[in-house]
């Protein structure tokens, strides 16, 4: 099927983010004698830049997500996925086995680009990397006997953050953030489920099947969470905020 399809429609949707295309092209098809593919100035200025080997590592997670679907057939409303902290996978369970889908870090770079959700210094996915990102639960595992039956571990509740937000002197650690980032996390679940990207469905499944019910959701684990906690944390003030 991808042979069949892949020059006439798959490389044309590559393009398409959030139900349309985007102004920058980095690659044209090339018809006729000489059919292929032409790559454009973009796709060389993004190879040069500090991110390309990001790009690298979160195009793999997403490959593996999309064979472990092909492999499992498994119908997309089943899906549910977990997060592995001492792993750092992500894991999903069909009947009694666990499946090991791939990187948790890797997979959700796709809407941060390399910096961290909360203050948008640049992170890393490389192991071993002093600003390698770190994957934190937007609502804490702390909060978990307040909200229960709910998925922290799902991926509608996972970011990568730096360090210094993480668990930094001033970092979030178990508090709650506050609402102008939780409209934050909303946005990017969003962006996951518009561009159909690997795991849209999950976070469909753990959140709701329409962005109304999904928003209602986070609301309401925000406010559960919430009670009996101090003042909503926020990062500190960073000028270059572009999430």
């Amino acid at each position: 099927m991808t042979v069949r399809y892949g020059f006439s429609v798959v490389l044309d949707k590559f393009h398409n983010v959030k139900g349309g295309a985007i102004e920058k092209r980095f690659y044209l098809k090339q018809g006729g004698a000489q059919k292929g593919i032409l790559l454009t100035d973009e796709f060389y200025q993004l190879a040069e830049s500090a991110q390309f080997q990001n790009l690298v590592q979160e195009t793999d997670a997403r490959w593996r997500l999309v064979e472990k679907a092909w492999e499992m057939a498994l119908p997309p409303k089943l899906l549910d996925v977990h997060y592995d902290a001492q792993q750092e996978v992500l894991f999903t369970k069909l009947r009694n086995d666990r499946i090991t889908l791939t990187s948790c870090r890797n997979s959700l770079n796709g809407y941060q680009k390399g910096y961290c959700f909360y203050c948008s210094a640049p992170v890393s996915l490389h192991s071993g990397d002093a600003q390698l990102a770190e994957v934190d639960h937007f609502i804490p595992l702390m909060t978990q006997k307040a909200l229960p039956g709910i998925n922290l571990n799902g991926v509608w509740n996972l970011v990568l953050a730096c360090r210094e937000c993480n668990r930094g002197p001033n970092g979030k650690h178990a508090q709650i953030p506050n609402l102008e980032l939780l409209e934050r996390l909303h946005t990017r679940n969003e962006y996951f489920i518009n561009s159909r990207l690997p795991l849209h469905e999950a976070i469909e499944n753990q959140t709701g099947r329409n962005e109304a019910l999904r928003k209602g959701f986070l609301n309401a684990r925000w406010n559960e969470a919430k009670i009996g906690t101090s003042q909503p944390w926020k990062p500190a003030a960073n000028g270059n905020i572009i999430l």
